[in-house]
């Protein structure tokens, strides 16, 4: 199949009548009976329509398309009836099991997931930017245990050629930056190495950004976690933005599962005293808020934490990879740490 161009659904309008393409997507969708019938291709970019009516080339059915497997289709472009351009005369068709099997190629499905990630990601960073925050750059991997870090996973890291920790958290790096610069407001992107009380199902798969700020005005915590996750909703996903509120106090315990209203977001805000001990300096974190999706999946958590009578500092943790799943189910490969909540499985028909 090499005289066969490889192209992506928004390269279909470039393409002239007659030209032999090969495109790969997930089916989206499918019509028609029998031998007449066509399937919806989606990709990156888009969705190509594909005609197998009056295909005489190999005898296809329409069970044999099942809606949320990826395909591989050669055929040439041709006109509908009114007269858009779509794929027809199909010469051969490609199903997943045969792709990976015999090409070893990547699942497209998992690349759809790094793209809107990668999306995703960027808007928080982009807003955040436009809020002044600060972006700097924290370690997650180091040579020695400096003080700086105060938790660090104890791992042996051989990359090196001598002993090296990871760092599972940015934060103790990103208060120092606070300290030491005296930067109002600084963030970082970074990945998550481990499990805590409040994301269980991490993994190294995980991103995270985190962002801290001093003295922040009461309620404007609340505003930047409210508009990133409204930017991200209207900007990447065809869904609508509705909000649940709710206050009461914190407990050592993770929040209750309760009734979550389908489609809404919940946004909770729990008052507490929980004294925190550093190395620099002890504090007393006096509120923690949790903004999660309708399945009670934390997409965001928030705290303030007292460090004297005039001081305050503010910390945002975001996780891009809820959001993604929110948006669209992603592989479990992609998204092992939702693997409790959602199974990506189902997306293989």
């Amino acid at each position: 199949m090499n005289d066969y161009q490889i192209i992506l659904s928004r390269d279909l309008l470039q393409c002239l009548e007659n030209d032999t393409v090969c495109v790969t997507g997930i089916i989206s969708d499918k019509w028609g009976k029998k031998d007449r019938f066509g399937i919806s291709l989606k990709d990156l970019t888009g969705i190509i329509n594909v005609s197998f009516w009056n295909n005489n080339v190999r005898c296809y059915t329409k069970g044999m398309f099942v809606k949320g497997k990826r395909a591989r289709i050669y055929a040439t472009v041709v006109l509908d009836r009114e007269g858009n351009k779509c794929l027809g005369n199909v010469n051969n068709v490609e199903f997943l099991e045969e792709i990976s099997q015999l090409n070893k190629e990547l699942d497209i499905l998992e690349q759809e997931s790094l793209v809107m990630l990668s999306k995703i990601c960027n808007k928080i960073r982009m807003h955040l930017g436009k809020l002044d925050f600060i972006e700097v750059n924290t370690r997650v991997i180091s040579r020695y245990l400096g003080d700086e870090i105060l938790e660090p996973l104890l791992a042996e890291y051989p990359g090196f050629g001598t002993s090296a920790y990871l760092a599972p958290s940015p934060s103790s790096q990103l208060s120092e930056f606070l300290a030491v610069t005296l930067l109002p407001k600084v963030f970082t992107e970074t990945i998550s190495f481990t499990t805590s009380y409040r994301f269980p199902n991490g993994s190294t798969e995980t991103p995270i950004i985190m962002a801290k700020a001093i003295n922040l005005p009461k309620d404007e915590g609340k505003n930047i976690i409210l508009r990133i996750s409204k930017s991200i909703v209207d900007s990447l996903s065809d869904k609508t933005f509705r909000l649940i509120t709710s206050q009461s106090e914190w407990n050592d315990e993770l929040p209750l599962q309760r009734a979550y209203e389908n489609g809404a977001f919940r946004f909770s805000t729990y008052s507490t005293n929980i004294p925190a001990i550093g190395r620099k300096w002890n504090s007393m974190v006096y509120t923690i808020s949790r903004f999660e999706d309708d399945k009670g999946n934390l997409l965001v958590e928030s705290s303030t934490e007292l460090i004297n009578e005039s001081t305050n500092i503010s910390t945002f943790t975001f996780y891009p990879s809820q959001y993604l799943n929110w948006i669209s189910k992603a592989p479990k490969r992609q998204l092992l740490n939702l693997w409790k909540v959602y199974d990506g499985g189902s997306m293989y028909g």
